[in-house]
């Protein structure tokens, strides 16, 4: 039975003027099987959903997805299958169009390919989210680490916080005498000079974030060029930051002391 047949075997079911979609519908599956296609090749070969072709051949337009479309998705079905002059099919389509209402259907037909992003949009939010809160975990940890770095030595709140006085520095309780230790982080580069009992043991430039000790018995003497870079720790105690410029300091069993004060 050949395309002429199918289509007058259609008409006979009543006039042009009640021509439904359930006779388009009819017209297309009869075209369709003649042909040689099944649902799966002409959807292949369309790109229409079988879904969607399935729905147009029964004369369904209401089970489409969104019925806004049936209207461009037959012209583009009708025009596969060599029937987009058919006399039925255009006079189907000139009385869609002129209907005003829910059915009025068919703009361009949505690519059934694409991807409905709307329907993702709450997992990408969720993943953007995560990713920024690992981020500022990320970044937190890596300046936790550099405050360690630079302030290896443990002291309390209130000698971290305490602002003393170049010349009322207060000395540490007197113990059974052991020797002294000094320790020193630095915030920037600072330029040093170290002697302990008498011998010099360091000239030159501490770098910033760097921390050195030295021990003696009896007497450490330091000139510091930078000395508000510095941060002090003797034999335990912390001292912080003591001062500005350039300063000789004397770190015994009396405590830490400045005994000049340079030009700033």
């Amino acid at each position: 039975m050949n395309e002429k047949n199918s289509a007058r075997k259609v008409e006979k079911s009543g006039s042009k003027n009640v021509r439904d979609a359930k006779e388009i519908g009819k017209l297309l599956e009869n075209t369709r099987t003649e042909k040689g296609y099944t649902l799966d090749a002409a959807s292949r070969k369309t790109r229409i959903h079988q879904r969607t072709i399935k729905n147009l051949e029964e004369g369904n337009p209401e089970g489409m997805l969104n019925p806004v479309y049936m209207k461009s998705f037959l012209k583009k079905y009708t025009e596969f299958l060599g029937l987009g002059t058919h006399e039925m099919v255009t006079d189907y389509l000139e009385r869609m169009s002129q209907k005003d209402d829910d059915k009025k259907l068919f703009l361009e037909p949505k690519d059934e390919t694409e991807v409905d992003i709307e329907k993702y949009l709450p997992l990408i939010t969720v993943a953007i989210g995560g990713l920024i809160i690992a981020v500022i975990l990320v970044f937190g940890v890596i300046k936790v680490r550099h405050f360690m770095a630079a302030h290896p030595f443990t002291a309390s709140k209130a000698a971290q916080k305490q602002n003393l006085p170049s010349a009322a520095l207060s000395a540490a309780p007197e113990k059974k005498y052991q020797g002294i230790t000094l320790s020193v982080v630095t915030s920037d580069d600072s330029w040093l000079s170290i002697e302990k009992d008498g011998s010099s043991v360091f000239k030159g430039v501490l770098h910033r974030g760097a921390s050195e000790s030295w021990t003696c018995q009896k007497q450490i003497k330091m000139r510091s060029g930078k000395l508000d870079a510095l941060e002090f720790t003797v034999n335990g105690k912390y001292y912080g930051k003591i001062g500005k410029g350039v300063q000789d300091l004397i770190i015994d069993a009396k405590g830490l002391r400045i005994v000049t004060k340079r030009a700033k």
